[in-house]
């Protein structure tokens, strides 16, 4: 019986290597990634990119973000998310700068997207009126989140939420309140945000009612301020709701001891709320009305001169970026010597 010996089978050849790629296909595979966000404007070349916050009632930001809108040199609103807008400056010659700017309404629940985007913004623009306490009172408590970092744990799952010890918070912070003059009701009438200016004399009820000598509140306005000092505020520890209460009974005491004769709200007030955002909030008093008036100049004259709001913009964000190398950390160079 012969034994028939295995045949020996030659080894596959492996396919050669692909040769390298060549610039028009690096062009070609750059062209098919699709853009980080949702916005086109950052997909030109050379531009830098700036999260920024603008924080405020829908009445008073208003003001602020049409300013910077007919200022911009380009301007898209998100797809999706009617707070997110995507503004280009020319902050110098040649030199653009893209800003996707989200809104906040601090009357608003926050959600976790606001405490992120709270940790992720480069500088913040908070906003208030001096003559509308409620504008005002609602940033001390919204100052909180600016003051407490969660970290991304929190949503992983039951036991794993926990407080980090670094506050994270914008790098630089800009408070800004409008010193113009109380509007007469018959103005508020014939403004187009009658809802908004309404919903602001509803929440100023008893303040309203005391400026204007009314005697004492009915049982309807008692009923509206104890749903307005009911108002939910999101804890961050535990996810719960906690009561917030708006201090209008101090307003309405400061109105009889004689205080505040010149703003409802004081520069100083401003000043120790802007203490409330962080070391790096400055503070900053003018009025909103004259900066239509600038920006309606500028345009009369057909001048490429950058408007009074547009310079503090500018000024906000190299601040922000001197806060951050500085609180970089700083390493040295490690120097290896070489004996032969």
């Amino acid at each position: 019986m012969s034994s028939s010996s295995p045949t020996k089978q030659s080894p596959t050849p492996f396919p050669p290597p692909p040769p390298p790629p060549t610039t028009a296909d690096t062009q070609q595979q750059q062209q098919n990634i699709a853009p980080s966000t949702s916005s086109s404007l950052n997909t030109e070349n050379n531009i830098k990119e700036y999260n920024i916050l603008l924080i405020g009632i829908k009445r008073i930001r208003q003001i602020l973000f049409d300013q910077l809108k007919q200022s911009a040199q380009k301007y898209e609103q998100h797809n999706h998310y009617t707070d997110i807008s995507y503004l280009t400056f020319e902050f110098k010659q040649g030199e653009f700068s893209t800003l996707e700017l989200m809104q906040i309404d601090p009357r608003t629940t926050r959600t976790g997207a606001h405490l992120m985007a709270i940790r992720k913004a480069h500088a913040a623009i908070i906003c208030y009126a001096a003559h509308i306490p409620s504008s005002f009172h609602v940033l001390t408590g919204f100052s909180e989140d600016f003051n407490t970092s969660q970290s991304a744990e929190e949503k992983g799952g039951k036991g794993k939420g926990k407080i980090t010890k670094n506050t994270a918070r914008p790098s630089a912070s800009l408070l800004l309140c409008d010193n113009d003059v109380l509007i007469e009701e018959d103005e508020d009438k014939n403004e187009k945000g009658g809802e908004e200016i309404e919903e602001e004399r509803d929440l100023n009820k008893p303040l309203i009612s005391k400026l204007n000598l009314n005697g004492n509140l009915n049982e309807n306005e008692e009923e509206n301020e104890e749903n307005i000092q009911e108002s939910p505020k999101i804890n961050t520890m535990n996810n719960q709701s906690t009561p917030r209460r708006p201090s209008m009974e101090k307003m309405v005491k400061e109105l009889d001891d004689g205080r505040d004769e010149d703003w409802l709200i004081t520069r100083e007030k401003g000043e120790q709320l802007a203490t409330m955002f962080g070391p790096d909030c400055q503070f900053k008093c003018f009025s909103f009305s004259a900066l239509k008036a600038e920006q309606e100049a500028v345009e009369a004259e057909g001048l490429n001169d950058n408007t009074f709001i547009v310079t503090i913009i500018d000024q906000l964000i190299k601040r922000a970026e001197d806060v951050k190398m500085e609180k970089a950390p700083k390493t040295t160079p490690i120097i290896q010597l070489i004996i032969i």
